[in-house]
């Protein structure tokens, strides 16, 4: 099946704000292969939601490792000032 111009413009620029190709394809009944076909021969770069939230996940699991680790030199460095404290 043969799609204009215009309506590709418009799916892709839907697409490109919901960020769901399958959303997309079913309100225009038009197969997702098609769509991503179409994405990758117009080069646009496309996160998907769930990329999004891998991205957004990454970003808290470094942010919580940091923490930890703080955590866990503050824990030693208060041991280490019991056992001075004591030993005394």
């Amino acid at each position: 099946m043969q799609y204009s111009p215009e309506l590709k413009e418009k799916i892709l620029n839907e697409v490109k704000e919901t960020k769901s190709i399958s959303v997309v394809a079913r309100k225009h009944s038009v197969p997702t292969s098609t769509i991503a076909t179409w994405l990758k021969r117009s080069n646009i770069q496309f996160e998907t939601k769930m990329e999004s939230s891998k991205k957004d996940l990454r970003v808290e699991n470094k942010s919580l490792k940091k923490k930890l680790a703080d955590s866990e030199l503050e824990l030693m460095i208060l041991k280490d000032l019991l056992k001075k404290t004591y030993i005394k």
